[in-house]
């Protein structure tokens, strides 16, 4: 008995460095594990969170003029006591003001005597992106970011277009 079992193991080591050796020299038909490399899709520039006038509004703002001409993944909600804008067929933006000088507090911020950002967003093959909800304005996609411009009427501006890669 004690043959046998003093047996077993060199022939289970056989037999292992004979199927390791057969794997080896079988060629190119399959390849091992360790040969795959696997292309990782580059990870877009993301920003999620509440959005809204002067401080509230300066990440946001930070984040286009760090990615012009990129695309973007957003995830935005603005307030509906700080939504400046439209969202009317053909004419979605909103505003984001940054100074409003000395105007008076009470006095509600516009264009003209407060200076920020207009965001136009456009999606050409559908409708608003923009879309109101549990009291607030929410916009989720995908986008391609453009240049900033302006100023004009102390707002400098970005267009969001919708679908960045063909998918918003």
């Amino acid at each position: 008995m004690r043959r046998a079992s003093a047996y077993r193991p060199v022939v289970s080591a056989l037999a292992l460095s004979w199927v390791l050796s057969s794997c080896a020299t079988q060629g190119p038909s399959r390849p091992a594990a360790t040969d795959l490399t696997l292309a990782s899709a580059p990870t877009l520039p993301r920003f999620t969170g509440v959005v809204g006038q002067f401080d509230a509004g300066t990440s946001f703002i930070d984040f286009l003029e760090k990615n012009p001409d990129r695309e973007v993944q957003l995830s935005i909600s603005i307030p509906d006591a700080e939504f400046k804008g439209s969202n009317e067929a053909g004419n979605t933006f909103f505003i984001i003001f940054d100074d409003c000088g000395n105007q008076p507090e009470d006095e509600a911020p516009a264009a003209g005597p407060c200076t920020g950002t207009e965001v136009t967003v456009s999606n050409p093959d559908g409708p608003s992106l923009l879309n109101h909800k549990n009291g607030a304005w929410q916009l989720s996609g995908r986008f391609q970011v453009g240049e900033e411009s302006g100023p004009l009427q102390g707002l400098m501006s970005f267009e969001l277009e919708a679908g960045g890669g063909g998918r918003p």
